[in-house]
Order: structure tokens, then sequence, then C-alpha cells
């Protein structure tokens, strides 16, 4: 049996859960009471989502399609992630009475841009031995 190498993925899956849990016990408590730092507990489930979806679609792609997760698909799944979190967007604006935040689009473009170079490095990695 091939012992699969280990994925800095699963890492920052991992951190993705604890910042996303972490920001939602922080975010409405009293112990944050600067702005700025609000301001980065408004955008890190972003962040944090991104990298927890991504490290389960990474994870469980192949379980499901008996199928190798490429590099192509990598980038997919990023551009995927991207589109849905400007959909979110869109319908919490549209049907939710919810303002449409540039600054969560930004927080998931940078980490889904981030993510894509560390896939894109890992995979060049892997090609060069």
């Amino acid at each position: 049996m091939e012992k699969k190498p280990f994925k800095k993925v699963y890492v920052l899956g991992l951190v993705g859960a604890i910042l996303w849990g972490l920001t939602v016990l922080l975010r409405d408590t009293s112990l944050v009471n600067n702005s700025m730092i609000k301001q980065i507990l408004f955008v890190t489930p972003n962040i944090g989502a991104t990298l927890v979806v991504y490290y389960i679609i990474d994870k469980y792609y192949s379980v499901i399609t008996k199928k190798d997760f490429t590099l192509k698909m990598s980038l997919i799944a990023l551009g995927m992630i991207l589109f849905f979190a400007v959909c979110s967007e869109i319908y919490h604006d549209l049907f939710l009475n919810a303002s449409f935040d540039i600054a969560d689009i930004l927080a998931t473009l940078v980490t889904v841009i981030t993510l894509g170079f560390i896939v894109i490095n890992d995979s060049k990695k892997a090609i060069n031995g």
C-alpha cells in the first residue's frame, strides 16, 4: 500500500477550523473592544471557511469520484470556492438585508490566491522530486 505524502493543506484546514471557531466565540464578546480587531474578526470566517472547504475537497475528491485530485482540479475547486463566496455575498445582500461586504470577498480572494500558490508549489515539488 502506497503511503500518501503529507500535505500542507491538511494543516491549513485545521487552522481554518480553529480560526472560524475562535471568531464565532470572540466576535460578540466584551473581550474585543478594538475596532481594528473587530474588523479582522468580521473577515476571518471567510478565511477559515475557504481553508476548511478546500481541505474537504482535497481530502474527499478522490474518495467520491475515484479519480486523482490533480492540479487542474485543485485550481477549479479554488475558482468555485471564490465564485460561491461572491454568490453568497450577493444572496445576503438581496435576500437577507445584509450589506454586500467587499472585505469578505477580498479576504476570500487573498486566501484562494495563497492556496493556489501553495498548491502550485507543492505540485512542482512533486514533479521535480
